[in-house]
């Protein structure tokens, strides 16, 4: 195989003449000089060639022969002689261009211009061409008359473009010179985008990193970053995008709140243009996992009849830290007392320290009533408990002693079933029960309580019982020949009753003792 080599030269000043079309007859291949005038034809079978150059403005040149022989190459430099203007290719204004710029656009698929014959003789003329992105010309032949014009419209086919730039030419030939039109067309190009490492990665945050590799034609508006709990994530099935405008190579974004601990994540960075959304590699991560605290049950403490005093103990506050701590409590002994179907709960805010002591102090409960009780802490991500205690409300036994032990089932020396003032003090005082002999009559203030918790008590009829208080000990009391007298309560309504200085009115006795 062989090759021809060459230079086209204007014949006048010697000067290379770029863009003129040369082609190897006959086996019709066309191709176009450089910036210096150089073309080349190669792989040529050893034979006898013909070269035609055609050049706007300039005569049409047939070459002599040129001999090919296998394994050289063969130079042949070229002279074309400047025609007079003739034949001219024009814009709507007639004036003269050598190129169609075409944007980058779909819908940007067509340009126009127009052949003028401003020579003196009629002009015959034809259109030529060979890129494949050229879908059609309006018009390929006619005849033009001296001084006309022939508007022709040049139609793409985008689909066919390479990204990028394009670049072909039109070949005009006519009976008296030849033109050519350059055509330049950029074609799309989708954007093309990387993803780089993650960093910070944090209970739910991290940094995602990603770098534009190319722009794309036209360039990229948007770029950013995708992320599921699945791999593949698009703009369509992320938890949340993470947008760009900002045209850096180099682009950062942090994830927000949207992540969850101890979770495994895929992300892709992305890019749009025109063209569509390229999507690039795929990075998976997995979220930071938390310290869980710990927290322990105590005893409650100072438990009595409407209050108690709750207990908790830190053993390890954990990472990150707690925001909240305290107690919920229930009066259903739930199989997992929660935050959700506890009665209520009461917390402190803050972070507490390890290995402390915290407690909380309850009044208004339920009096003799049980509850279940949980200590726990809460993370921004999780509510720690600790097991179930219970404790139950008393009875004010530490105040009034056993409550229970009934003189009026026992009749006196006299074989009465109830006492005067004077034989009931005696009677309490007398009483040996339990290996105690500390027993008295009760005060108002404790007859009262014992009132108020007559029915967990039991035994009661609905009748006067004594007290050790005096009437004129009783702010309510109107002074008068009574205060010497001694306060009773009727069972059957809680009201008060005062007896005779003489204290000989027969009521009913409940015997107390103090507890230490």
């Amino acid at each position: 195989m062989g090759s021809i080599y060459g230079v086209v030269v204007d014949k006048a000043t010697g000067e290379p003449v770029k863009s003129a079309g040369v082609e190897l007859r006959p086996l019709g291949q066309k191709t176009v000089t450089g910036s210096e005038g150089q073309f080349e034809y190669t792989n040529l079978e050893p034979n006898g060639y013909t070269l035609f150059v055609t050049k706007t403005g300039y005569a049409d040149l047939i070459s002599s022969s040129v001999v090919v022989r296998a394994g050289e190459v063969s130079k042949t430099d070229l002279q074309i002689e400047l025609l007079p203007p003739d034949l001219k290719v024009v814009d709507n204004e007639r004036k003269e261009i050598d190129t169609l710029y075409f944007g980058v656009k779909d819908a940007d698929i067509t340009r126009s211009f127009n052949i003028f014959n401003d020579g003196v003789a009629k002009l015959e003329w034809e259109i030529t061409y060979t890129a494949e992105w050229i879908n059609s010309v309006s018009k390929t032949s006619g005849v033009l008359n001296p001084g006309a014009t022939q508007a022709l419209v040049i139609v793409l086919d985008r689909t066919k473009l390479k990204g990028g730039e394009n670049v072909t030419a039109l070949h005009i030939t006519s009976n008296n010179g030849s033109k050519q039109l350059i055509i330049n067309a950029t074609g799309l190009e989708i954007p093309s985008v990387f993803m780089h490492d993650i960093s910070g990665v944090d209970y739910e945050f991290v940094r995602f990193n990603g770098e534009i590799l190319s722009k794309g034609i036209p360039e990229y508006s948007e770029c950013g970053f995708v992320f599921a709990e699945t791999p593949n994530p698009t703009l369509e099935n992320t938890i949340q995008i993470l947008s760009l405008t900002e045209k850096d190579k180099l682009f950062h974004k942090t994830s927000g709140n949207k992540l969850h601990p101890y979770k495994t994540y895929y992300a892709r960075a992305y890019a749009v243009n025109e063209v569509g959304i390229v999507y690039s590699n795929e990075i998976s991560f997995k979220t930071k996992t938390p310290i869980l605290p710990q927290v322990s049950a105590v005893s409650p403490t100072n438990i009595y009849e409407i209050g108690v005093t709750l207990n908790g103990y830190v053993v390890q506050k954990g990472s990150p830290n707690v925001n909240k701590y305290g107690f919920i409590y229930s009066t259903t002994n739930t199989e997992s007392l929660t935050i959700d179907n506890a009665v209520q709960g009461f917390f402190y805010s803050g972070t507490p320290s390890n290995n402390a002591y915290y407690s909380l102090s309850l009044t208004n409960l339920n009096k003799n009533t049980t509850y279940f009780v949980r200590s726990c802490m809460m993370t921004p991500y999780d509510t720690i408990y600790s097991s179930t205690y219970t404790f139950q409300t008393q009875l004010p036994y530490k105040i009034i002693g056993t409550l229970g032990v009934r003189l009026e089932d026992q009749p006196n020396e006299y074989g009465e079933w109830k006492m005067t003032s004077a034989e009931a003090k005696s009677s309490c005082e007398k009483l040996v029960l339990g290996n105690y002999d500390d027993w008295r009559l009760p005060t108002i203030d404790e007859l009262k309580m014992i009132y108020e918790y007559r029915e967990e008590i039991g035994g009661f009829k609905q009748d006067l019982y004594r007290t050790s208080t005096k009437n004129k000990d009783d702010p309510d009391f109107e002074d008068g020949p009574w205060r010497e007298g001694y306060i009773c309560i009727d069972f059957s309504n809680g009201k008060i009753r005062y007896d005779n200085p003489y204290g000989n009115r027969l009521c009913r006795v409940r015997a107390v003792r103090t507890l230490p």
